[in-house]
């Protein structure tokens, strides 16, 4: 008999996405700690979280919410100043 059930764990990329869709204050400022604290490619970031963003009922405002995150990034100098232009573009 095969198990129809699967368990895995998300990746942290996977936990910044999920704490960025929801968009409270506190689940920006874990993620910036989080982005911070490890080896994040925000270009990757960015692609998955768009694929993402494009199964919600607001894909906009999915996107909305990374630039925020993004913003919170450029003040503690964490990712290049063109990088809010790319997530721009993607509204």
């Amino acid at each position: 008999m095969t198990n129809p059930f699967y368990l895995g764990a998300l990746n942290l990329q996977d936990l910044i996405i999920t704490k960025i869709f929801r968009g409270t204050r506190v689940d920006v400022v874990d993620c910036v700690a989080a982005f911070a604290a490890y080896d994040i490619n925000p270009e990757e970031l960015l692609k998955r979280y768009a694929e993402a963003a494009n199964y919600d009922l607001n894909p906009k405002k999915m996107i909305q919410n990374f630039i925020i995150f993004t913003e919170a990034l450029l003040e503690k100098g964490k990712v290049p100043d063109d990088f809010l232009n790319k997530v721009a573009a993607r509204k």
